[in-house]
């Protein structure tokens, strides 16, 4: 029994003594990375698109790990109805690493597929497995979509009704010129008044 005893302590005193080691414990807390989208609001009819700028900074006294950006849609009336993928060209893009007190910025194209309304939102994730748990997520973005379809979209209905009635009036003047000919030439050639 005095054997197993001071084994005992041992390594309870070994536990306390790694508890307490700098290695194990944090010294600094990590960067606070605050994230915002704006505009904040958009409303655009549907066929148009809005660019989006986030800005990530980082209001901590240390440099941030590295860090992508993914950019997400959700239809609050429909949870899970939106395909972000639809709306833009990619989803995630590259941010790295963002120095105490700096901010960067990266801009998204997004173009709505279908009307309504739908809140945009960004995440900051590490580049890489292990770093840090936690996640830092955005303010919600609202984009409104309309699905009112105009009937000259682009201002095209000028040219698409003046290019048929413009060829519609030349082709009238064609025929009725061949007609006058026509008949003058049968006029002409006819046998006169007088003639055998």
């Amino acid at each position: 029994m005095r054997r197993r005893w001071p084994v005992g302590v041992g390594g309870a005193l070994l536990g306390v003594v790694l508890s307490a080691s700098p290695a194990t414990s944090r010294s600094t807390s990590p960067p606070e990375v605050v994230i915002e989208v704006s505009p904040a609001s958009s409303q655009l009819v549907l066929g148009g698109s809005v660019d989006l700028t986030v800005r990530v900074t980082n209001s901590g006294s240390t440099a941030s790990a590295p860090m992508v950006l993914h950019l997400d849609v959700t239809d609050v009336a429909a949870p899970g109805s939106v395909d972000p993928e639809d709306w833009t060209t990619t989803l995630t893009k590259p941010l790295g690493v963002v120095a105490p007190g700096a901010t960067e910025s990266v801009r998204w194209r997004v173009q709505p597929i279908s009307g309504g309304a739908f809140s945009v939102y960004a995440v900051a994730l590490p580049d890489r497995a292990g770093v840090d748990g936690r996640v830092a997520s955005s303010n919600l973005a609202l984009i409104q979509a309309a699905t009112r379809r105009s009937l000259n979209p682009q201002g095209v209905l000028p040219v698409s009704l003046a290019v048929p009635g413009l060829v519609g009036i030349l082709l009238l003047r064609s025929v009725r010129r061949r007609r006058g000919s026509r008949s003058a030439v049968s006029v002409g050639s006819g046998p006169g008044i007088g003639d055998p």
